[in-house]
């Protein structure tokens, strides 16, 4: 399932580096992840969220043009805990820290 609400991207930050990483979000499976998107105005952010109820993953897109990956993993409890939180700078960068919970 996916959620966009009302503003969902970066109204400054169309680089090609964000707009890869929007085309790869849009072509997850939707029955395995849900995706939620928003943009957070206080923090001249947009924020896609990506869960699988094993791992959560926070990509957050700054008008700057900045890009930061936030990676989580359920606990059996039902919390999260963080793993890492990156920030990145080139696509097989991105696709690296998310491939092997994506594709498991």
């Amino acid at each position: 399932m996916t959620v966009t609400l009302e503003r969902p991207m970066s109204p400054a930050c169309d680089s090609t580096l964000a707009l890869d990483i929007r085309h790869l979000v849009d072509s997850l499976d939707e029955k395995i992840y849900d995706i939620v998107r928003d943009y957070q105005e206080i923090f001249c952010c947009e924020i896609i969220l990506i869960d699988n109820r094993s791992h959560h993953w926070q990509i957050e897109i700054y008008d700057s043009g900045e890009i930061e990956l936030l990676h989580q993993k359920y606990l059996p409890s039902g919390e999260l805990v963080d793993i890492s939180f990156t920030s990145i700078t080139n696509l097989p960068q991105f696709t690296a820290l998310i491939e092997g919970e994506v594709a498991a």
